[in-house]
């Protein structure tokens, strides 16, 4: 596929926007509010 192709020849790493308790919170349901 060019699209992967495209993509992997010029990688980022990925970074996480909030804090993992945040995230993990969004994902059981006890969503924090958004600063």
């Amino acid at each position: 596929n060019r699209y992967i192709a495209e993509h992997n020849g010029r990688p980022k790493p990925f970074v996480w926007t909030k804090p993992a308790a945040a995230i993990l919170d969004a994902v059981n349901g006890n969503a924090a509010p958004s600063v």
